[in-house]
């Protein structure tokens, strides 16, 4: 706009002092041409040249947005290319590693195949390989934002970087489930062993391992802590008194007043007691607590299984981040109106396609 105003300044400057150079015009005096048809010319001449800047706009814009749809495609497909990678290449096998621990544990009925090398290492890799997706994504991020939004697509941005905020909390989880399946191993070891004593273990050493492991729980990720130990815990509670119901709210609340240090409140309170008790109880009868003629859970497989669980969580957050890029980068090259509601239509179609293992073909 701003090109096709100065171009009409000049002109209108231009008329005017043609009109400048016009003698005086009385019934005594002849011009040797129609004023009419120089007005005529005039305005065919500004017509001309607003028709001019028009198209040079025109050009100027389409020009602009081939480029910008040009550099998103190569942003959308290399990014698809690194994270595939790091996705079939690194983290697929090492969920086959974690899914044979799993079977080999229920075989055997014993948790030692958690703790096997191969394992450890491989919980100890898939967290390094998703922080490494996360790490790519962030770095997308920002080459990405300026072109979509320079084509109107932030619609895709607003949802990739979604995506994103779930792989990070995704990768929150597996570290916690990695820490804590290294702290339920350590207490399983020590349950055996005071199991296998003939006395039970004084009231001061038995806080002092209960006061450390009930602690190292606090700064661990909620959602976590709610499917795995927390859950464990209030089936404990809600067998013994089922009018008090589910107790993984309150155990969640308690965590949070502890970060803030607010450590008088009741929530708090339950937590600290009812958790302690829990590992009490679990202390002296190898790892697990008998409620009813029920035996609760080992607290190791209770963690493994949580691991397994986030990591689908986070194999699949990936594949509706693939997913969702694919669509973009479709509409990209395809030149198509990029609109909210096409692209919400467009990703459900991907999404299905994906469900159906259209994509994973």
């Amino acid at each position: 706009m701003d090109f096709f105003q100065d171009v009409w300044a000049s002109f209108s400057n231009w008329v005017a002092r043609v009109f400048d150079w016009l003698p005086a015009i009385d019934g005594s005096v002849g011009l040797g041409f129609d004023i009419a048809t120089m007005l005529t010319i005039i305005g065919a001449t500004g017509l001309f040249l607003r028709e001019q800047a028009r198209t040079a706009l025109s050009k100027n814009r389409f020009q602009i947005r081939q480029e910008a749809s040009s550099t998103a495609a190569g942003i959308l497909v290399s990014f698809i290319e690194r994270i595939s990678r790091l996705q079939s290449d690194q983290i697929a096998g090492h969920l086959d590693v974690l899914h044979n621990a799993w079977r080999a544990a229920d075989m055997i009925e014993s948790t030692a195949p958690y703790f096997k090398k191969e394992v450890t290492e491989s919980i100890s890799k898939i967290e390094q390989n998703a922080y490494e997706v996360f790490e790519d994504t962030l770095e997308t991020r920002y080459t990405l934002k300026p072109v979509m939004s320079a084509l109107g697509h932030d619609k895709y941005f607003d949802e990739f970087w979604e995506n994103a905020l779930k792989v990070r909390g995704l990768i929150h989880q597996l570290r916690s489930g990695s820490k804590l399946l290294s702290l339920t191993g350590e207490f399983e070891q020590l349950c055996e062993e005071f199991s296998s004593r003939n006395t039970p273990p004084s009231e001061e050493e038995a806080s002092a391992i209960i006061g450390q492991y009930v602690g190292s729980i606090m700064g661990q990720d909620s959602d976590f802590l709610s499917r795995t130990i927390f859950k464990e815990v209030s089936w404990v509670y809600e067998t013994l008194r089922p009018e008090d119901g589910n107790r993984v709210g309150i155990y969640l609340r308690g965590v949070k007043d502890a970060i803030e240090d607010h450590n008088e409140t009741e929530d708090y309170k339950t937590l600290v007691k009812e958790l302690g008790n829990f590992y009490m109880n679990a202390l002296t009868n190898n790892g697990r607590v008998y409620v009813d003629g029920k035996l609760s859970e080992p607290l190791p497989r209770v963690v493994f299984r949580g691991i397994e669980e986030s990591l689908m969580k986070f194999t699949t957050q990936i594949q509706f981040m693939l997913s969702d890029t694919s669509c973009a980068l479709g509409l990209v090259l395809s030149h198509k109106e990029f609109t909210d509601e096409s692209f919400e239509v467009e990703k459900t179609k991907y999404r299905e396609e994906l469900k159906a293992g259209i994509l994973t073909r």
